[in-house]
């Protein structure tokens, strides 16, 4: 997705600088140009020739050549670039951004650039914490800036905190969801399930299926990376988001994804029922390990779990609601009885029959079926497919105004 995309990075003085030459080999690898503006400040910690020749580009961090006057012009760079990121923004150059100063490269570049500006602070936990630094989160917000906030973690003072830079391959995956999605996805509030649900048989033993979370995690950090509050209620041991800003509550059976996502559902705007969900548990699962002295594996009572995705349609909703279907064969009268007997605003059907499409891989194909429409979307990455289900919600909502 940043195939081709001229992205420009502006450096200022954190110690968190050194990341970014491992940044730039993410960005060139996945087929990225890369150029480099940094403060002078920046360059005591990473030095222009590793800029230089892991960019491809001479890097700029003075106005002029001092040797042979020259001018470097810094509109020009702004102008070239699809995206700007400033990673790390210390807050220094946060607080002398959103006054407009010019005093560097760096600055004078940001304030030239027509292109979505990524602003990446990093700094001391009490810095961040601090109510100027805050204010001027606020104020670069307002000004139209992108803000992707820093992580809890081990800090260069020893503390522990928020504060540090995401690392490399998280600030990569932002940048590949950055502005993709309809703005109206901005500010939303919107609740995933992913995974698969677990029902014990005992104490160690449980049945699930092949779920991963994959999608829904795709589904939850393209929402996040465009501005939509993200809820993700993941099954234990399904992926975890890389994004720190999404909130993630952890369940393990259906039982607790139901009274997790009753007691959230009308705060939301959207709600993604991504994680598949085991139809039936055992009625009274083995206190103890189940032992093969015991003279083979007992049979168990099953009940059937409640239909969440049927309940959450079933009553008055504020919320748009999609369902997701996975077939082992393509039928699509069956997803459009399905979607029909559920009662949702939307079902995403994919099947087991579609090769690159299913479990465990990061790939998909999918039919999205509303009751007045059929769309068709082709084999893709599951983060790709995720932008266009969400586009596809956003369109929805808009139309029913």
């Amino acid at each position: 997705m940043l195939a081709g995309k001229r992205v420009l990075l502006g450096i200022t003085g954190g110690i968190a600088a050194y990341k970014i030459p491992e940044f730039i080999r993410l960005l060139k690898a996945a087929g990225a140009e890369v150029r480099v503006v940094c403060t002078p400040q920046a360059l005591e910690f990473v030095t222009p020739l590793t800029l230089s020749v892991l960019s491809e580009n001479p890097v700029v961090h003075s106005l002029y050549n001092s040797h042979s006057g020259e001018w470097i012009n810094h509109v020009n760079l702004a102008l070239w670039a699809d995206v700007l990121v400033l990673a790390p923004l210390t807050a220094n150059s946060l607080s002398a951004l959103v006054q407009g100063k010019s005093e560097n490269a760096v600055l004078l570049t940001a304030l030239c650039s027509r292109c979505p500006v990524v602003l990446v602070p990093a700094m001391d936990h009490d810095m961040w914490i601090h109510g100027s630094t805050q204010n001027n989160v606020l104020k670069a917000k307002e000004m139209g800036y992108e803000v992707v906030e820093p992580e809890q973690g081990s800090l260069a003072s020893g503390l522990i905190g928020k504060g540090r830079m995401p690392e490399p391959a998280s600030l990569l995956q932002y940048l590949s969801f950055f502005k993709r999605l309809n703005p109206w996805w901005k500010g939303k509030r919107i609740l995933i399930s992913s995974g698969g649900t677990r029902e014990a048989l005992d104490p160690i033993r449980f049945i699930s299926n092949q779920s991963t979370g994959k999608m829904g995690v795709a589904l939850a950090e393209a929402a996040f990376s465009n501005g939509a509050q993200v809820t993700l209620i993941r099954t234990k041991g399904s992926k975890s988001p890389t994004f720190q800003g999404i909130h993630c509550i952890e369940v393990e059976t259906a039982l607790d994804m139901q009274a997790t996502i009753t007691r959230l559902a009308n705060q939301q705007d959207v709600i993604a029922m991504a994680a598949a969900v085991a139809d039936y548990r055992a009625k009274k699962p083995a206190e103890q390990k189940i032992k093969k002295s015991t003279g083979g594996f007992p049979a168990f009572h099953w009940v059937e779990n409640p239909d969440i995705l049927k309940e959450l349609a079933s009553i008055n909703r504020p919320y748009f609601l999609l369902g997701f279907a996975l077939e082992s064969k393509t039928s699509i009268e069956q997803a459009k009885l399905k979607f029909q007997r559920k009662g949702v605003d939307a079902l995403a059907l994919n099947s087991l029959e579609n090769p690159g499409a299913g479990f465990e891989l990061d790939t998909n194909k999918m039919t999205l079926i509303t009751s007045d429409s059929t769309l068709e979307l082709e084999l893709k990455s599951k983060s790709e497919i995720a932008v266009e289900i969400l586009n596809f919600v956003a369109e929805c909502k808009i139309k029913s105004r």
